[in-house]
């Protein structure tokens, strides 16, 4: 996740001239090749490279898993068609994107086979400030009121929630693809996908900030049950009182409420995980009167 700025870099003219539907072997020039020296991060879904435009204009190319689930052309495209039409502060624009499909020889069965495949790759706009978890975690420079911010920022446009809104029918997939580290228990177990999916991913988040202490992102440990359990035992009243002696009532009432809501959303069972709606709510203090 790439952190909002109030200043972000201009958006240059090549850029908003580019065609949104972008050749596979122009991200690979762009990119050296997709060269390691060029990645930026990687994730579930996909790695990140820093690609670099004629002008100097840098962008973000996330090419997508061989790993993950093929979508169909036209899924594929509505989807990108959404992404490009959300403008928040908070959310990274998407400027482009490629689905190109082509034949490649194959080892199958110990024959060569001709196949199908495809490229995938999705093109951000370059945050010259880097992930989020480049400024969260310690030695970090990121006071209480910078981290409240981000907290409030993300909840405020966020994910599964807002789309599905009421709880839905649930949904399941044999095939589970997350972040390790980040992934809801009924999801991870069971294939279960509901509106409380993402709930659980964004408590998660709201721990790191608030605490600062780092998800280990463990494969042993998928849901980050070792990182949850430490945060609802040390991270009590009195502990907060200490760490953040300098800060005034107001704040340690913020900080207080991030981990209440960060432990809440990550309850095992998905029933007691509140809606985005409430979570935004509490944040502006509209609920603190109600505790």
């Amino acid at each position: 996740m790439d952190t909002a700025s109030s200043s972000k870099p201009e958006t240059s003219l090549l850029l908003n001239s580019l065609p949104k539907e972008l050749p596979a072997e122009f991200l690979k020039d762009i990119t050296d090749g997709f060269s390691p020296k060029r990645q930026l991060g990687r994730g579930a879904f996909g790695t990140v490279y820093r690609g670099t435009l004629t002008d100097g204009t840098e962008i973000a190319v996330k090419k997508i898993g061989s790993g993950s689930l093929v979508t169909p052309d036209k899924q594929f495209q509505n989807e990108v068609g959404n992404l490009m039409a959300v403008r928040h502060d908070n959310i990274v624009k998407l400027v482009g994107y490629c689905y190109e499909m082509k034949k490649t020889v194959v080892e199958h069965n110990g024959k060569y086979i001709i196949a199908d495949t495809v490229d995938s790759l999705l093109c951000y706009e370059y945050m010259r400030m880097g992930s989020l978890e480049n400024h969260i975690f310690a030695p970090s420079t990121l006071d209480w009121a910078t981290r409240f911010k981000i907290i409030k920022g993300i909840c405020q446009d966020f994910g599964l929630s807002r789309l599905f809104g009421a709880e839905q029918t649930r949904m399941h997939t044999l095939n589970v693809v997350g972040a390790h580290g980040y992934m809801a228990p009924e999801y991870l177990y069971r294939g279960e996908i509901s509106t409380q999916l993402d709930i659980y991913s964004l408590g998660l988040l709201i721990i790191e900030i608030t605490t600062g202490e780092r998800n280990p992102r463990s494969k042993d440990d998928m849901s980050a049950r070792n990182l949850v359990e430490n945060v609802r035992q040390s991270w009590t009243i009195e502990h907060i009182v200490s760490k953040y002696s300098s800060l005034d009532a107001n704040s340690l009432q913020q900080l207080k409420v991030c981990i209440e809501i960060g432990l809440q959303c990550v309850e095992t069972d998905r029933k007691k995980r509140p809606p985005i709606e409430h979570i935004v709510n509490k944040l502006d203090g509209r609920l603190w009167d109600k505790q």
